[in-house]
Parts: C-alpha cells; sequence; structure tokens
C-alpha cells in the first residue's frame, strides 16, 4: 500500500524538480534553447516498500540534474520518521 501512495508522490516530486529547475511549466511557451526534453529509460528504485518505478525528467541541453535523486542512485530510504495530527 505505501508503496502506491509514494510512487505517485515520488514522480510528481521529480516533475517539479525539472519545472523549478528550468523555469517554466511543461508544455509552456519559452524563449530559450534549453526545454524539457521528455523522461531517460524508467528507473526501478528500492525502498523499504518495495521498488518503484520512477521516469527521471530530461532537458534538452542535458544540463538539469536531479537532486532528489542523483544520478545512478538505486535506492531510497523513504520512511516516515514521524506523524501527528494537529486539531
Amino acid at each position: 500500500m505505501m508503496r502506491s501512495l509514494f510512487g505517485p508522490a515520488l514522480q510528481k516530486m521529480l516533475d517539479t524538480e525539472m519545472e523549478a529547475k528550468l523555469g517554466y511549466a511543461k508544455n509552456e511557451q519559452n524563449d530559450t534553447t534549453n526545454s524539457k526534453n521528455d523522461y531517460y529509460k524508467e528507473r526501478n528504485i528500492n525502498t523499504t516498500y518495495g521498488e518503484i518505478p520512477v521516469n527521471i525528467s530530461r532537458d534538452r541541453l542535458i544540463e538539469c540534474k536531479s537532486d532528489i535523486l542523483p544520478p545512478y542512485v538505486k535506492s531510497m530510504d523513504l520512511r516516515i520518521k514521524s506523524f501527528r495530527c494537529m486539531p
């Protein structure tokens, strides 16, 4: 169950990170020579909840690298350390 929650969340974080680094949203017109250029081949990341498939965005000039999931990283610790509900 946790894997099905973390997979889409991790993918959204990676896509948002690329948009932030490029400075514009996906499919938005821009005046730069660099733009989002699809994804690298899908990678499986080993987590505490099992394997999660992710697609790492890539830019046309290959200048933006992910800080969330650096190249060659094959595992991540996704444990929730603490959770508290405040009324």
